[in-house]
């Protein structure tokens, strides 16, 4: 591993752990509900999987956008769109978080519900899949697809930027341990990838 790209996942890895140390009490027992394979399934370290992969056109210039899904080592799923630069070599690139965009492309059940479910009269959704859900409790997301979410990272692409969407699926039954755990989870991805120079990373939170 290159050793500029050792050390931010190191330190990407730490922070992560000093949030998670920080949430309060002692770790959950099993990952949050709704987010999570079998414990027994859990791998030991993060795996990332390509789940499909599209073109993204702006202007005269064609992008592949990927959607991967990540497996987390406490047994979790996060989901990212990684859209490399069309420029040949170890680019710069961004990291824009997404803790309120809606996804469909997963495979997960709740997903799929999530993008037909209607909104309350006052533009928000019932939190269903929360960790506290008392009946009342809502919540809000914007569902877009991946060309839509890719439309954050335009601006960046046309400068020659890469960028990592990664969503925190503020809807999806996590707490917020686990959207700390989906942002870790991302930026591992960007530390493994060659395209990306990791000393010229940039973050959007």
């Amino acid at each position: 591993m290159h050793r500029g790209r050792g050390r931010f996942l190191h330190q990407a890895a730490w922070i992560a752990t000093a949030v998670l140390g920080g949430c309060g009490g002692a770790p959950a027992a099993e990952p949050d509900a709704g987010r999570a394979q079998a414990p027994d399934a859990a791998p030991r370290t993060y795996i990332s999987t390509t789940l499909q992969t599209m073109p993204y056109v702006v202007g005269a210039r064609t992008f592949t956008l990927h959607l991967v899904r990540i497996d987390r080592p406490d047994g979790g799923h996060t989901y990212v769109e990684w859209i490399p630069s069309d420029v040949a070599g170890a680019r710069p690139a961004m990291i824009l978080t997404e803790p309120y965009t809606g996804i469909d492309w997963t495979g997960e059940a709740l997903d799929a519900r999530s993008a037909v479910t209607a909104p309350q009269p006052d533009g928000l959704y019932l939190d269903v899949d929360g960790p506290a859900f008392d009946g009342s409790n809502e919540i809000t997301y914007d569902l877009k697809s991946p060309a839509d979410a890719a439309t954050d990272a335009t601006f960046h692409l046309l400068d020659n930027f890469g960028a990592v969407e990664i969503f925190g699926r503020y809807y999806a039954g996590g707490s917020v341990r686990d959207d700390v755990a989906d942002m870790a989870a991302g930026m591992w991805f960007a530390a493994e990838q060659p395209e990306i120079g990791p000393t010229r990373i940039g973050i959007r939170w």
